[in-house]
This record gives structure tokens, C-alpha cells and sequence, in this order.
């Protein structure tokens, strides 16, 4: 068990590796991995204190929960202080976040570029944007690229299971003013 698993969420990640999710389609993954995280939302005692800091330089802090051996099936928290915004970013897993405290805002972005230059990407955001209240869920196929903010007054905290841990998927974050695009690495706790 990872440290920083609470013990009330085991039957939380045996349920998710139950569905074998390496051999399913990130259809079906998302679809069976979202009814089982909306079931979870409803109760909070898992929750441990430490979940409510923030890192102030970046403006979240992630925490990882669950990974298997080989990198997939990773269950991460993230907590995110009021009124910031992480980068637009992509996966490159499927994934399915359900967000437990807060109000989060998932801003969706296109990109416009056919992804042939490293380093560059032209990206712009879409007028579509899917609030998270507590209890609901979103999700994302791997090449979705999305960013988010907390819109609450205080602390929002989300629930993540991805296909993979996103440290070992090659994913990028994206700065759309410079057009930069960089690998994207999650510090976690």
C-alpha cells in the first residue's frame, strides 16, 4: 500500500483493478471507472488532513494514492488553492476525475497545429466549459488537453483515476501564449 493511501480506500482500488482496465477499451474504462468514483464521492472519511495543503508556487499539490506495479491503474488527489489555474495540459491515458470539495472549472482546448514540430503547439480554448461540483465526474481520452480552476473560496480536492501514471505517458503541458509545448512531470507527495 502507498503511503499516502487511506486504508478506507481499499475497496475504493481493488473495485477499479477488479475491471482489468488494461485489456478494455478507454470507452469502456471510462464508463465503468466513472460510476464506480461517483458511488465514492458520496462518502469523505477517507479524506486525511494532510489532502487540505497546497503547494503555493504551483498552486496544487497531487498526491499519489494507487499505481500498480507496472504504472497502470494510478489513482491520484489533487487539491487546488481558490482561484488558480493549472496549464492546459493533456494525458496521454484515459482518465475519469471526480471531484470531492470545491467547484472546479474544466476549460477544453482545441489544437490547431498538426503536432509535426517538437517543442511547438498552437492551441486555443474552447467557449465549452464543464463545471465540477461535488460528486460529479468528468473524463478525458488521451489526447484531450484541458486546464482548471478552482472557483471556490477555499481548497478544492478532485479524485483522479488514470489508465496510466501520468509520469509514465509522455504527456505535455502547453503555454498557449508562446505556443511552447514541454513534458509535463507531477511532483507528487
Amino acid at each position: 500500500m502507498n503511503k499516502s493511501q487511506p486504508t478506507a480506500l481499499i475497496p475504493f482500488i481493488e473495485q477499479l483493478k477488479k475491471l482489468n482496465s488494461s485489456k478494455n477499451t478507454d470507452e469502456y474504462n471510462i464508463e465503468k471507472v466513472s460510476l464506480i468514483l461517483k458511488e465514492w464521492l458520496k462518502n469523505k472519511d477517507w479524506l486525511k488532513a494532510d489532502f487540505y495543503t497546497v503547494d503555493p508556487q504551483t498552486g496544487f499539490s497531487s498526491w499519489l494514492l494507487h499505481e500498480e506495479q507496472d504504472h497502470s491503474l494510478a489513482v491520484t488527489l489533487v487539491s487546488w488553492e481558490p482561484e488558480r489555474e493549472i496549464t492546459p495540459h493533456d494525458h496521454k491515458t484515459w482518465s475519469v476525475v471526480g471531484c470531492v470539495k470545491g467547484i472546479e472549472e474544466n476549460y477544453l482546448w482545441t489544437r490547431l497545429d498538426n503536432g509535426s514540430k517538437e517543442g511547438y503547439a498552437h492551441i486555443e480554448r474552447e467557449k465549452t466549459v464543464v463545471r465540477c461540483h461535488p460528486g460529479d465526474t468528468i473524463s478525458f481520452y488521451p489526447d484531450d488537453i484541458h486546464s482548471v480552476k478552482n472557483i471556490s473560496d477555499d481548497v478544492a480536492i478532485s479524485l483522479h483515476v488514470y489508465g496510466r501514471n501520468l509520469n509514465y505517458t509522455n504527456r505535455f503541458k502547453y503555454n498557449p501564449e508562446t505556443r511552447k509545448s514541454e513534458l509535463f512531470i507531477v511532483d507528487f507527495k
